[in-house]
């Protein structure tokens, strides 16, 4: 009779974790991976792409001195970690299975919860991420309802608020106004796609594609030809979404994105997701049973845990915050 720690070995579980892919999250793309090995995280923002010009000395004279626009700050990754426990009745078939079948299907439904708890913590660092881009403060909460922010110190400047629904407004317009705050020609734009669906309904936008307010429907094709032609940043709606519960149980399904929320920048990395290292990670390496190298973003482990009931849990842990490199040359505005 097999043990379930046999059925699944921790490599195993570890390439698997390696393997699962949460689709269709813009973050990641944007915000690339980085695993370090250590906990004191140091962002680096780039600064201002305006170069600072040289004076004229005399000979003779000592050259004056100049600094780095970059900044560099220090913050703490975080501990994102979510478990689930086996139910008995399948520990009893994983070790005494009617058929060879039966213990593949089980070990399969393992598998998918694992791969579930992976996408949780999936789910939670590209709410920061999103966070981060679209309003340049990360605010999350802890089991326990205690509150945990970063300022990525946008400017005053940096940030704006319109509507893109009033028809007084020519978002084309506030858009290039926008677009002249920034040392860098930004080359896309984030929003809602309620947001993106007042800018195509408004008649200025209309009037601008098409010539006159006709009353055309402006396509996402007819758009992108438009901003592309004209030099503007290409629009898009991020349609992601999450769901989170309560102390009581209550499910709630939102958008990553807020109905209101804009944010304007250009190619290249936005920032990083920087992941560190937890307490488990740290421990399996330590005790010998695991290598750094065999470690992904995401550490996962079976382990007992109580006798009565019997429990056997798989949990899932990662240290993760979000870097925010480009944040001197992102525009950032409530546009309803």
């Amino acid at each position: 009779m097999a043990s379930i720690f046999d059925l699944f070995p921790h490599q195993d579980i570890l390439d698997y974790t390696k393997a699962v892919a949460t689709p269709n999250l813009l973050g990641a793309e944007l915000f690339p991976a980085r695993k370090v090995q250590s906990n004191d995280i140091k962002i680096l923002t780039s600064g201002t792409k305006t170069p600072v010009i040289a004076h004229v000395h005399a000979f003779d004279t000592e050259a004056e001195l100049g600094d780095r626009t970059a900044q560099v700050s220090e913050t703490e990754p975080f501990f994102l970690k979510k478990k689930f426990a086996l139910k008995e009745e399948d520990l009893v078939k994983l070790r005494n299975p009617r058929t060879l079948e039966e213990q593949a299907y089980i070990q399969g439904t393992v598998y998918d919860d694992m791969g579930n708890l992976i996408k949780s913590l999936d789910a939670a660092t590209e709410l920061m991420r999103m966070q981060a881009l679209m309003s340049g403060k990360i605010t999350v909460k802890d089991a326990q309802g205690g509150s945990y922010k970063v300022d990525y110190g946008i400017g005053a400047d940096h940030k704006a608020s319109t509507n893109f629904a009033d028809e007084s407004v020519d978002p084309i317009e506030t858009i290039l106004a926008w677009a002249d705050k920034v040392d860098i020609t930004p080359t896309r734009a984030i929003m809602s796609t309620k947001a993106l669906m007042a800018l195509r309904k408004n008649p200025h936008v209309v009037a601008d594609i098409f010539g006159s307010n006709n009353g055309r429907t402006v396509l996402q094709s007819d758009l992108d030809a438009f901003m592309q032609a004209n030099g503007l940043p290409v629009l898009r709606a991020y349609r992601g979404k999450y769901a989170d519960t309560d102390a009581k149980g209550k499910r709630t399904v939102s958008n990553y994105v807020a109905d209101n929320q804009f944010a304007m920048f250009a190619d290249g990395t936005v920032g990083e997701t920087v992941y560190g290292v937890t307490p488990e990670e740290s421990r399996a390496i330590a005790d010998g049973a695991v290598q750094a190298s065999q470690v992904g973003n995401i550490f996962t482990e079976m382990f007992d845990e109580t006798n009565d009931p019997i429990r056997t849990i798989i949990k899932a842990s990662t240290m993760v915050v979000p870097t925010l490199a480009q944040a001197d040359n992102i525009f950032q505005a409530t546009v309803l």
